[in-house]
């Protein structure tokens, strides 16, 4: 959330937000899919602090409800 100097509040989102589904279940091809998703993993977990990395499985398959609360709530 910003704040204006006025006092207004905006809601603020990154122009790369985007839900995906990244399970097992919606690989197309899996040997292209898991390799994909794993490098994506990597530089999550590489380059996040230890206390913002994810378990592969959340990251995976990141829940509707979730990305609205982390966006929008919390």
């Amino acid at each position: 959330m910003y704040r204006a100097p006025d006092g207004t509040t905006y809601y603020v989102v990154d122009g790369h937000v985007h839900w995906w589904d990244a399970s097992n279940e919606n690989y197309r091809d899996p040997r292209n899919a898991d390799g994909w998703i794993r490098c994506f993993y990597d530089y999550h977990k590489n380059l996040s602090p230890a206390d913002y990395v994810w378990p592969f499985e959340l990251y995976q398959k990141y829940p509707e409800e979730r990305m609205i609360q982390d966006l929008f709530t919390d």
